[in-house]
Protein backbone atom coordinates (compact mmCIF):
# COMPACT_ATOMS: atom_id res chain seq x y z
CA UNK A 1 0.00 0.00 0.00
CA UNK A 2 1.48 3.34 -1.07
CA UNK A 3 0.42 5.30 1.98
CA UNK A 4 2.48 8.41 1.17
CA UNK A 5 0.90 8.98 -2.26
CA UNK A 6 -2.50 7.94 -0.89
CA UNK A 7 -2.50 10.48 1.95
CA UNK A 8 -1.21 13.14 -0.46
CA UNK A 9 -4.04 12.31 -2.87
CA UNK A 10 -6.47 12.63 0.02
CA UNK A 11 -5.31 16.10 0.97
CA UNK A 12 -5.15 17.31 -2.64
CA UNK A 13 -8.63 15.93 -3.36
CA UNK A 14 -10.06 17.48 -0.20
CA UNK A 15 -8.53 20.90 -0.81
CA UNK A 16 -7.94 21.35 -4.54
CA UNK A 17 -9.84 18.77 -6.61
CA UNK A 18 -10.04 15.06 -7.29
CA UNK A 19 -6.82 13.16 -8.02
CA UNK A 20 -5.89 9.48 -7.83
CA UNK A 21 -3.16 8.01 -5.57
CA UNK A 22 -1.60 6.42 -8.67
CA UNK A 23 -1.18 9.87 -10.24
CA UNK A 24 0.52 11.17 -7.10
CA UNK A 25 2.70 8.04 -6.92
CA UNK A 26 3.95 8.66 -10.45
CA UNK A 27 4.68 12.31 -9.64
CA UNK A 28 6.70 11.25 -6.59
CA UNK A 29 8.69 8.67 -8.55
CA UNK A 30 9.31 11.02 -11.49
CA UNK A 31 10.48 13.80 -9.18
CA UNK A 32 12.71 11.77 -6.88
CA UNK A 33 10.63 11.50 -3.70
CA UNK A 34 10.70 7.72 -3.28
CA UNK A 35 13.18 6.48 -0.67
CA UNK A 36 15.59 3.56 -1.04
CA UNK A 37 13.18 1.44 1.00
CA UNK A 38 10.35 2.31 -1.45
CA UNK A 39 8.73 4.67 1.04
CA UNK A 40 7.88 8.34 0.62
CA UNK A 41 10.35 11.04 1.66
CA UNK A 42 9.04 13.75 3.98
CA UNK A 43 10.12 16.32 1.40
CA UNK A 44 7.39 14.94 -0.90
CA UNK A 45 4.80 16.89 1.06
CA UNK A 46 6.37 20.31 0.51
CA UNK A 47 6.64 19.31 -3.16
CA UNK A 48 2.91 18.49 -3.11
CA UNK A 49 2.06 21.85 -1.58
CA UNK A 50 4.15 23.76 -4.14
CA UNK A 51 3.17 21.63 -7.12
CA UNK A 52 -0.57 21.98 -6.57
CA UNK A 53 -0.41 25.60 -5.46
CA UNK A 54 -1.67 25.38 -1.89
CA UNK A 55 -2.14 28.80 -0.35
CA UNK A 56 -0.41 27.71 2.88
CA UNK A 57 1.88 24.91 4.00
CA UNK A 58 3.45 24.43 7.43
CA UNK A 59 5.30 21.73 9.35
CA UNK A 60 5.68 21.11 13.05
CA UNK A 61 6.52 18.39 15.53
CA UNK A 62 4.43 20.09 18.20
CA UNK A 63 1.07 18.42 18.90
CA UNK A 64 -0.58 21.55 20.33
CA UNK A 65 0.41 23.68 17.36
CA UNK A 66 -0.86 21.03 14.95
CA UNK A 67 -4.19 20.89 16.78
CA UNK A 68 -4.55 24.65 16.51
CA UNK A 69 -4.35 24.35 12.73
CA UNK A 70 -6.69 21.34 12.61
CA UNK A 71 -9.28 23.13 14.75
CA UNK A 72 -9.13 26.02 12.27
CA UNK A 73 -10.01 23.75 9.34
CA UNK A 74 -6.59 22.94 7.92
CA UNK A 75 -5.74 19.44 6.70
CA UNK A 76 -2.83 17.48 8.14
CA UNK A 77 -0.74 14.52 7.06
CA UNK A 78 0.90 12.91 10.09
CA UNK A 79 4.04 10.78 9.99
CA UNK A 80 3.64 8.13 12.68
CA UNK A 81 6.07 5.79 14.35
CA UNK A 82 5.16 2.53 16.08
CA UNK A 83 1.94 3.01 18.02
CA UNK A 84 -1.80 3.26 17.43
CA UNK A 85 -1.68 3.22 13.62
CA UNK A 86 1.41 1.16 12.76
CA UNK A 87 4.16 -1.10 14.03
CA UNK A 88 6.82 0.69 11.96
CA UNK A 89 6.31 3.88 9.93
CA UNK A 90 3.06 5.18 8.49
CA UNK A 91 1.22 8.25 7.15
CA UNK A 92 -2.35 9.16 8.09
CA UNK A 93 -4.64 12.03 7.08
CA UNK A 94 -6.28 14.16 9.79
CA UNK A 95 -9.43 15.58 8.23
CA UNK A 96 -11.15 17.48 11.02
CA UNK A 97 -11.61 17.89 14.74
CA UNK A 98 -14.04 19.10 17.35
CA UNK A 99 -13.55 19.97 21.00
CA UNK A 100 -12.73 16.39 22.00
CA UNK A 101 -12.07 14.23 18.94
CA UNK A 102 -10.05 13.90 15.74
CA UNK A 103 -11.29 12.29 12.53
CA UNK A 104 -8.66 10.31 10.68
CA UNK A 105 -8.44 8.64 7.27
CA UNK A 106 -6.03 5.73 7.58
CA UNK A 107 -4.89 4.43 4.15
CA UNK A 108 -4.05 1.08 5.73
CA UNK A 109 -7.31 0.43 7.56
CA UNK A 110 -8.49 -3.14 8.02
CA UNK A 111 -11.03 -5.03 10.10
CA UNK A 112 -10.29 -5.10 13.84
CA UNK A 113 -7.14 -3.03 13.44
CA UNK A 114 -7.78 -1.23 16.71
CA UNK A 115 -8.99 -4.27 18.67
CA UNK A 116 -5.56 -5.67 19.53
CA UNK A 117 -4.37 -5.67 23.12
CA UNK A 118 -1.88 -2.86 22.46
CA UNK A 119 -4.34 -0.63 20.58
CA UNK A 120 -7.79 -1.07 22.09
CA UNK A 121 -6.92 1.14 25.06
CA UNK A 122 -6.98 4.12 22.67
CA UNK A 123 -10.72 3.46 22.17
CA UNK A 124 -10.58 4.37 18.47
CA UNK A 125 -13.94 4.05 16.72
CA UNK A 126 -14.29 3.08 13.04
CA UNK A 127 -17.22 4.08 10.84
CA UNK A 128 -16.80 3.06 7.19
CA UNK A 129 -13.43 4.60 6.22
CA UNK A 130 -13.17 7.09 9.09
CA UNK A 131 -11.42 6.57 12.42
CA UNK A 132 -12.47 8.76 15.35
CA UNK A 133 -10.15 9.02 18.33
CA UNK A 134 -10.09 11.41 21.27
CA UNK A 135 -7.48 14.13 21.18
CA UNK A 136 -5.99 12.88 24.42
CA UNK A 137 -5.61 9.32 23.18
CA UNK A 138 -4.28 10.46 19.83
CA UNK A 139 -1.57 12.45 21.57
CA UNK A 140 -0.77 9.55 23.89
CA UNK A 141 -0.79 6.63 21.44
CA UNK A 142 -0.36 7.84 17.84
CA UNK A 143 3.39 8.51 18.20
CA UNK A 144 3.44 11.24 15.56
CA UNK A 145 6.93 12.31 14.50
CA UNK A 146 5.94 15.17 12.19
CA UNK A 147 2.83 17.05 11.08
CA UNK A 148 2.56 18.36 7.50
CA UNK A 149 -0.13 21.04 7.41
CA UNK A 150 -2.05 22.13 4.30
CA UNK A 151 -4.55 24.92 3.85
CA UNK A 152 -8.14 24.07 2.96
CA UNK A 153 -8.45 25.88 -0.36
CA UNK A 154 -12.06 24.78 -0.82
CA UNK A 155 -11.66 23.25 -4.27
CA UNK A 156 -9.78 26.16 -5.80
CA UNK A 157 -7.69 24.20 -8.26
CA UNK A 158 -7.94 22.18 -11.45
CA UNK A 159 -5.82 19.13 -10.73
CA UNK A 160 -6.20 17.67 -14.21
CA UNK A 161 -4.84 20.84 -15.76
CA UNK A 162 -1.99 21.00 -13.24
CA UNK A 163 -0.90 17.42 -13.85
CA UNK A 164 -1.13 17.89 -17.62
CA UNK A 165 1.32 20.77 -17.34
CA UNK A 166 3.64 18.81 -15.10
CA UNK A 167 6.01 17.44 -17.71
CA UNK A 168 9.59 18.49 -17.01
CA UNK A 169 11.29 20.38 -19.80
CA UNK A 170 14.36 18.46 -20.93
CA UNK A 171 17.41 20.70 -20.54
CA UNK A 172 20.03 17.95 -20.24
CA UNK A 173 23.33 18.95 -21.83
CA UNK A 174 22.67 22.67 -21.66
CA UNK A 175 25.04 25.03 -19.89
CA UNK A 176 23.82 27.55 -17.36
CA UNK A 177 25.32 30.47 -15.44
CA UNK A 178 24.58 31.12 -11.77
CA UNK A 179 22.82 34.44 -11.27
CA UNK A 180 24.22 34.94 -7.75
CA UNK A 181 26.23 33.19 -5.06
CA UNK A 182 24.46 29.93 -4.24
CA UNK A 183 24.72 26.50 -2.66
CA UNK A 184 24.84 23.14 -4.42
CA UNK A 185 24.00 19.95 -2.54
CA UNK A 186 25.18 16.35 -2.49
CA UNK A 187 21.61 14.98 -2.32
CA UNK A 188 18.72 15.50 -4.71
CA UNK A 189 16.38 16.63 -1.94
CA UNK A 190 18.78 19.59 -1.55
CA UNK A 191 20.28 18.29 1.65
CA UNK A 192 23.55 16.66 2.63
CA UNK A 193 26.93 18.27 1.98
CA UNK A 194 26.83 21.88 0.84
CA UNK A 195 29.08 23.43 -1.79
CA UNK A 196 29.15 27.21 -2.18
CA UNK A 197 29.72 28.71 -5.62
CA UNK A 198 30.00 32.30 -6.73
CA UNK A 199 27.93 34.34 -9.13
CA UNK A 200 28.64 33.61 -12.82
CA UNK A 201 29.88 30.07 -12.16
CA UNK A 202 29.12 27.89 -15.20
CA UNK A 203 27.44 24.48 -14.85
CA UNK A 204 26.35 21.77 -17.26
CA UNK A 205 23.01 20.02 -16.68
CA UNK A 206 23.41 16.25 -16.43
CA UNK A 207 19.88 15.32 -15.37
CA UNK A 208 16.55 17.01 -14.73
CA UNK A 209 15.38 15.68 -11.35
CA UNK A 210 12.15 17.69 -11.23
CA UNK A 211 10.98 21.14 -12.22
CA UNK A 212 12.91 22.67 -9.30
CA UNK A 213 16.07 20.54 -9.13
CA UNK A 214 18.81 19.62 -11.63
CA UNK A 215 21.84 17.39 -11.29
CA UNK A 216 24.75 19.41 -12.68
CA UNK A 217 28.49 19.41 -13.15
CA UNK A 218 30.49 22.53 -12.34
CA UNK A 219 32.53 23.09 -15.49
CA UNK A 220 35.60 24.53 -13.76
CA UNK A 221 35.94 21.96 -10.97
CA UNK A 222 34.11 18.93 -12.47
CA UNK A 223 32.16 18.57 -9.23
CA UNK A 224 28.73 16.96 -9.62
CA UNK A 225 25.91 18.08 -7.35
CA UNK A 226 22.28 19.12 -7.17
CA UNK A 227 21.00 22.65 -7.61
CA UNK A 228 17.75 24.55 -7.27
CA UNK A 229 16.92 25.72 -10.79
CA UNK A 230 15.94 29.17 -9.56
CA UNK A 231 19.67 29.91 -9.27
CA UNK A 232 20.16 30.04 -13.05
CA UNK A 233 20.34 33.32 -14.93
Amino acid sequence: MLVGPTTSAMVVTASKGTILPTTIAKLFVDNGYRTKSNGTAWSAFSFTADYFGFKEYHTTSDYSKAMEYLDRGYYIISACGSGLFTTSGHYIFLTSSDKNNIKVYDPYLYKNKFNTSSRKKANAKVSKNTVTVSKGNFKKYANVKKYFIFSNDKGQGNTKKIVKKAKIKNTVGKKKILKSNCILYSKKNLKGKKYTYKKNTKVKILKNINKNVDYVQVIATKRKAYINTKNYK
